[in-house]
């Protein structure tokens, strides 16, 4: 299932995205000033890039459509029909639940924390502000993508290397027009990052773990 990262690697990798997850979470709980200082400071930097520089933000709203929970659906959907008709229904499977679990979870820490997002936004929107829904949908979106891709491209190093480079530009971007927008403070993003990409690691780990037992 996973590109080139062992169960001991994605133990590893996701064990240090649910930890820097978690601290990161409690600093929200907690309210901590130096957070909320620093989401300030960096939200006021990009709020006054976009006021200064409209075809930027014009670009970034265009863009900011791409990390909507129904791209993480049609992404989750594509790559569950790949895997299926490979033969490979254990990742698919585990695909979906990345996907399910990550949008739960974010909904979840959303009602736990009931943080605001910024008052300036560019552009209307709805709901609470940690962690950032679209940073977590493209976040495992990505991962789920190369998951799928990654054997179809078995022959072709650069291919690969091209979807890992799209994915990560992808969930990048996302996240940057999201702070472009004013829509969400740094550390949100931040946290949707960390929280899909502890759950494709989580998954990834477990689908080893699983083949390993059945010898498949």
């Amino acid at each position: 299932m996973s590109p080139s990262i062992d169960r001991a690697g994605a133990v590893r990798v996701g064990a240090l995205a649910w930890l820097g997850f978690g601290l990161l979470t409690l600093l929200v709980i907690s309210d901590w000033s130096g957070l909320a200082e620093l989401d300030a400071a960096l939200s006021s930097r990009t709020h006054r890039f976009g006021v200064d520089h409209p075809g930027w933000l014009a670009a970034m709203r265009r863009l900011t459509q791409l990390g909507g929970s129904w791209v993480l659906a049609m992404t989750t959907a594509v790559a569950t029909v790949l895997l299926v008709r490979s033969g490979r229904n254990r990742p698919a499977v585990l695909c979906v639940a990345a996907a399910l679990l990550t949008w739960l979870s974010t909904q979840l820490v959303k009602a736990l924390t009931g943080r605001a997002r910024p008052a300036d936004a560019f552009w209307v929107v709805d709901g609470l502000a940690f962690p950032g829904g679209h940073a977590s949908n493209t976040a495992v979106a990505a991962g789920i993508a190369v998951i799928a891709g990654w054997p179809l491209l078995r022959h072709r190093p650069r291919g690969r290397i091209a979807l890992v480079g799209v994915a990560i530009a992808w969930a990048l971007l996302v996240g940057l027009s999201r702070l472009a927008g004013s829509v969400h403070w740094p550390s949100d993003v931040l946290g949707g990052w960390l929280l899909g990409f502890a759950w494709i690691a989580t998954l990834v780990a477990v689908n080893d773990w699983a083949a390993a037992r059945s010898g498949t």
